[in-house]
């Protein structure tokens, strides 16, 4: 089914959105009507007619204060966008930085933010084509397989949230290799974005589906098919093997609730 272009009256709450795909798709849903609210470190080039809350994923003190802010604003859809790749080597949360900003900081929010959600709500968690090719045995990774495991992570809270909460919907979606800041970190990330990245506004696409898409169900993956899905048109597609797995999904979710000390019951 064809996503509506027009999202009027519903409220959107992204992280990550004052640059890269975030930027894309919190101006994308402004323009289908759209009340988005975006939680990042800095305003950046973020329209001045987007609400933007000051958020940290590295500090639950920060994630806190930007639940308290929001209040007992109705959310409608939580995007889970925002990311970093090669972070200072330091600890977050207790975690290596990848593991601890791109997963565990999302899951506190999404557990604060979760009664929230209308009775038709969904949370979208951005995950990555790299989580094919990695394993979640534990966090104690480094380097680029620590933001693979952190990107597996994303797509396996979506799915172990499917699979607890049947009311609303967890649908995680990759954009694909696109053209962002984000590989500037990488030996030949700049090289990569030129010869096959595709364009911001084509990557958020995948984002934008997953949050307004009606046929979707709880626990699908979408993004691009084409060239090892580097680019093309999100669609829906199979679940990565690497992220099969019931108890694996089981144990990450104990593992996040153990380093957080808090139980998420998203049913109440």
């Amino acid at each position: 089914m064809k996503a509506p272009t027009n999202f009027e009256e519903k409220t959107v709450v992204l992280t990550g959105g004052s640059r890269g795909l975030g930027l894309y798709a919190a101006q994308a849903l402004h323009n289908r009507g759209a009340r988005v609210i975006v939680g990042a470190r800095s305003r950046g080039e973020l329209n001045q007619k987007i609400r933007h809350i000051p958020l940290d994923l590295a500090n639950l003190d920060s994630i806190a204060e930007f639940a308290h802010t929001l209040g007992d604003t109705p959310i409608d859809c939580l995007i889970n966008n925002a990311g970093v790749l090669y972070p200072p080597a330091t600890l977050v949360h207790g975690c290596e930085a990848h593991i601890g900003i791109n997963f565990i900081g999302p899951f506190a929010l999404t557990q604060m933010l979760y009664p929230q959600l209308t009775s038709d709500g969904r949370t979208v968690h951005v995950t990555s084509m790299v989580a094919r090719f990695v394993q979640y045995n534990d966090a104690n990774v480094r380097g680029f397989k620590a933001y693979a495991v952190s990107k597996l992570a994303n797509l396996l809270f979506a799915l172990a949230l499917a699979e607890k909460d049947t009311q609303h919907k967890a649908i995680a979606a990759h954009p694909g290799y696109t053209a962002t800041q984000l590989q500037h970190s990488l030996k030949l990330g700049r090289l990569g974005n030129y010869l096959i990245g595709q364009p911001l506004p084509c990557g958020a696409k995948s984002l934008i589906k997953a949050c307004t898409d009606p046929g979707l169900t709880s626990g699908q993956l979408v993004g691009p098919r084409w060239v090892m899905q580097l680019r093309g048109n999100p669609e829906l597609l199979p679940i990565y093997n690497s992220a099969s797995s019931t108890e694996t999904r089981a144990a990450l979710w104990a593992f996040a609730e153990r380093v957080l000390k808090l139980k998420f019951n998203p049913t109440g």
